[in-house]
């Protein structure tokens, strides 16, 4: 069988996924004037002969590769739209794989599921298989697969980040790809190319389940300084001291969850079955944990519950008695290990 050109690429990953197409065209040499690009979104719109004449058409006066794009492929979409029938799919299907016997070796075909996983069930992505097409997913990175990443990507530019700031740029770009490289970009225009935490602290900007995040963990572990430039990270960002107190609440909720399991007895791959989560979440949940107990937790919960009702009640100032309940609690960790009071 000849080596074979066709490709697909599906994901939710977006910005690796496009890397990669755009890495591909670049290895073959591929200007844009050599792409062709068919939205096959519509199944009744869509033409499968306009697709492969594309794909075998040549001129005398070409050199090297061309491509030819299939974009959002409504028949590897497991949420597509619309019916297709019996007859236009047999069509189709036997198109494309006349076609795969005996591609054009001048052409990259290119099955492109932006922004969706492409439906394994499918007798099109089987008959993929079937012609030894090649075939990449791009799924969201776990957390500790995209510490590497990100290291990757920073060597690559030429930067240099000391131990603080890799964490802090770490965080703030919360595992996203597409977040990461628009940080770096902005860095890279900066013009320095050793940097520690307040460079990132003054260039990056993070999200607000980032900065509850970090709001949380300072809070459970005493960090006074880390509490208020949190909340001031959050001011800046428009939000007001109730939906500061939802966020909190909320995360305060998620490690109350986690550990009052954990003091039940049960382990890490328990309480993930049991709150429909996976293990490592629960993990780092637990270690964030570490020094106080459920009924502590449980007690801030309350606090903050009241808080929250006697503002909307104009009993109190919510601003002084979100202050106060931080300023309070926040400086009054004991780091004894699970279950220390």
């Amino acid at each position: 069988m000849e080596k074979m050109n066709t490709y697909l690429f599906s994901g939710t990953e977006v910005y690796r996924q496009e890397k990669a197409l755009q890495y591909l065209l670049d290895k073959n040499e591929i200007e844009k004037g050599r792409t062709s690009v068919f939205d096959a979104s519509d199944v009744k719109t869509f033409s499968t002969d306009a697709v492969l004449y594309e794909c075998d058409s040549f001129s005398l006066f070409d050199e090297g590769k061309k491509a030819v794009v299939i974009k959002e492929p409504f028949f590897l979409n497991p949420a597509a739209k619309g019916k297709e029938s019996d007859k236009s799919r047999e069509y189709r299907m036997s198109r494309f794989e006349q076609y795969l016997r005996s591609p054009n070796p001048n052409t990259l075909l290119i099955f492109y599921c932006h922004c969706f996983d492409a439906d394994k069930r499918k007798k099109e992505y089987k008959m993929l298989e079937k012609y030894k097409a090649v075939i990449q997913n791009f799924i969201p990175l776990k957390p500790w697969e995209f510490e590497g990443y990100l290291d990757k990507e920073i060597r690559n530019r030429g930067l240099k980040l000391d131990r603080n700031a890799r964490k802090e740029l770490l965080l703030r770009v919360n595992s996203n790809s597409l977040l990461l490289n628009n940080a770096l970009e902005k860095i890279l225009l900066y013009g320095k190319t050793e940097l520690d935490v307040n460079d990132i602290e003054h260039l990056i900007p993070q999200d607000p389940e980032v900065n509850i995040f970090k709001m949380s963990n300072a809070f459970i572990s005493g960090d006074i300084a880390s509490i208020i430039r949190s909340k001031e990270e959050m001011k800046n960002a428009g939000y007001d001291e109730i939906g500061m107190i939802v966020l909190l609440s909320a995360r305060l909720r998620t490690l109350y969850n986690c550990l009052k399991l954990y003091e039940t007895g049960l382990n890490e791959k328990m309480i993930a079955a049991r709150l429909r989560s996976k293990e490592y979440p629960v993990r780092k949940n637990l270690e964030s944990c570490y020094g106080i107990t459920s009924h502590t937790l449980l007690s801030y919960l309350n606090e903050l519950a009241d808080i929250e009702q006697n503002a909307k009640k104009g009993k109190l100032d919510v601003r002084l008695a979100f202050e106060q309940f931080l300023l309070r609690n926040g400086g009054n960790q004991k780091r004894k290990g699970f279950g220390a009071e």
